[in-house]
């Protein structure tokens, strides 16, 4: 399992060129936020030994303000790419349903067969 820093660094570095973007980044970012987009939005912290509830609950919520302060910025930058004329339609479509998907609490479109 990849830490939410990993994954956060992979979404900066597949979002880096917003003006000439590679299709294959497009692609690659659009599956990695549908995979894991609910995950980073609402991140999972581990409570450590002898902490109140009190703690852990103000600990969460820094993480999840923290983890949605990324997630709007990367949606920023992804709104602005579904509008860019350079992108093939195709991959502005994709963009549009990640944010889409996002919108509806991360529930996919289709339900996934198997």
């Amino acid at each position: 399992m990849l830490t939410e820093n990993i994954m956060h660094s992979c979404i900066q570095r597949l979002l880096q060129d917003d003006q000439n973007p590679r299709a294959e980044d497009i692609e690659c970012l659009c599956k990695l936020l549908s995979t894991v987009g609910q995950q980073l939005e609402t991140p999972q912290v581990k409570g450590k030994a002898g902490m109140s509830q009190q703690q852990l609950a103000d600990l969460e919520r820094a993480a999840a303000g923290n983890g949605r302060k990324l997630m709007d910025a990367y949606f920023e930058r992804i709104k602005r790419l579904s509008q860019n004329e350079k992108l093939e339609s195709r991959l502005r479509f994709m963009l549009l349903d990640v944010v889409e998907q996002r919108s509806r609490g991360w529930e996919t479109r289709r339900k996934k067969e198997g």
